[in-house]
């Protein structure tokens, strides 16, 4: 498809080319191989073909494309729209003071996508300031916490400012910041040495106080609970929270969580 005239003459000369092979059944250099295994882990490769769209400025990834269907001229035409989305993105980077909090997210969410860190810190600075200053507060909490800054001085004080600022939960703040603290906590159990207990706290924590108000997220919670306790063989309070899952979740969903219950059950006679 690249090599024919149709994509030639829609793509121009907006593109230069490199072709690394995978060959299934037949030998490469090994230093060749070792090369392309890194490069498909640095760009996280899953599918062949997959052709990566990079900046030449800095080689920064624009975006990823596998097979599409339409022919030569509409592949060009969508290499060409990763390009032009590109561009634009990175104009409105630069300008990142003016935009309101509604574009911030959506520029948030574009950086992430791309996997530009630096960009995705400087918007969220300036989330701080506009109309959505209360998602880039969370947001700016998740990377402290990502950072492993769990006893930090603005964590703390950005906690309390957080759960001040909904304190009956309307905002489903309190929500967040439970599974928030959840997340950082899997990511540290192994080097900080972290019980189950301490792991699924702000979990229990926020199903206590708001759990009979949050009908749409109790039954997953506790669901998650249970598994954090199963994967810990704490083979009671893994049933007793998919227990209560059960009996909070949806009448769709129990079914599930009732053979889950008796997959536990069958598991804890064997132990």
């Amino acid at each position: 498809m690249l090599e024919s005239s149709e994509f030639a003459d829609a793509a121009g000369d907006k593109f230069v080319f490199l072709k690394l092979d995978f060959p299934l059944y037949s030998a490469i250099d090994p230093q060749i191989s070792a090369q392309n295994k890194q490069l498909q882990k640095k760009h996280d490769v899953r599918g062949f073909p997959t052709i990566i769209v990079l900046d030449s400025q800095n080689l920064q990834s624009m975006g990823t494309v596998g097979y599409r269907a339409g022919g030569p001229k509409a592949y060009a035409t969508h290499l060409l729209k990763i390009v032009s989305d590109y561009g634009a993105y990175k104009q409105k980077t630069q300008q990142v003071e003016k935009l309101s909090g509604a574009e911030l997210k959506r520029l948030y969410e574009k950086s992430k996508e791309l996997d530009i860190y630096s960009d995705t810190i400087r918007i969220v600075k300036a989330g701080l300031h506009s109309d959505e200053k209360l998602f880039f507060q969370l947001e700016r909490y998740r990377f402290l916490l990502e950072e492993g800054s769990h006893h930090d001085p603005e964590v703390i004080g950005l906690r309390q400012q957080l759960l001040a600022a909904d304190p009956k939960n309307a905002h489903k703040v309190h929500y967040q910041i439970a599974v928030i603290d959840f997340e950082a906590f899997s990511c540290e159990i192994e080097k900080e040495g972290f019980s189950p207990d301490t792991l699924v706290k702000p979990l229990i924590s926020y199903i206590d106080q708001f759990g009979t108000e949050d009908s749409e997220n109790l039954w997953r919670l506790e669901m998650i609970v249970s598994q954090v306790y199963l994967d810990h063989n704490r083979i009671p309070q893994a049933i007793k929270f998919a227990q209560s899952s059960h009996d909070a979740a949806p009448s769709s969903v129990q079914p599930e969580i009732a053979k889950a219950i008796r997959n536990i059950q069958a598991f804890a006679q064997f132990q």
